[in-house]
């Protein structure tokens, strides 16, 4: 009997350290690409703050998707969920490495239309599947039967210093 006790602490243990790391790796990665995106843009579509607060909306618009679909997603049924996540795990490979198209706007003309299809075409799907990481980490991990199931700051402190350090980097 101790022995599958502490087979089941360990197994709670290291789903628990899963997660964690899953969430902390995902919000840093998240708060790399944004900046690092937004400075590949800038000198190809003008150094003007307008460009700079385009990059913002827009990744902030995605970010809301990404919210919308984690939602939409813990409210479907067990292997649809999984299967329909999966494709959409799959799905940014094809968009890796990230690059921006080398067209630039013509000079003098606006650049918000090709800098949202730009950012589009190069890092949505990416960092969409980025942002619904945390919350669907975080709903699954509540989900649960680690001893820490039922607070989420764990994962909250994590995804926190994962989004610190990426921003000092």
């Amino acid at each position: 009997m101790y022995g599958r006790y502490t087979k089941v602490m360990l197994a709670n243990r290291l789903s628990t350290l899963l997660f964690a790391v899953t969430v902390f790796a995902s919000a840093t990665l998240m708060f790399l690409v944004e900046p690092m995106v937004a400075r590949m843009v800038l000198p190809v579509a003008g150094g003007a703050p307008m460009v700079w607060n385009s990059c913002v909306v827009f990744f902030q618009a995605v970010l809301l998707g990404g919210y919308w679909y984690a939602r939409f997603l813990t409210v479907k049924a067990g292997r649809q969920r999984l299967a329909l996540h999966a494709v959409v795990l799959l799905l940014p490979v094809a968009f890796l490495p990230l690059s921006i198209r080398a067209d630039a706007p013509a000079p003098g003309a606006n650049p918000m239309p090709w800098l949202i299809a730009a950012l589009t075409g190069a890092v949505a799907l990416p960092f969409f599947v980025l942002a619904t990481t945390a919350s669907l980490f975080q709903r699954w991990f509540a989900d649960t039967t680690s001893h820490w199931s039922h607070n989420p700051y764990l994962l909250y402190a994590c995804s926190n210093l994962g989004s610190v350090l990426a921003l000092l980097a």
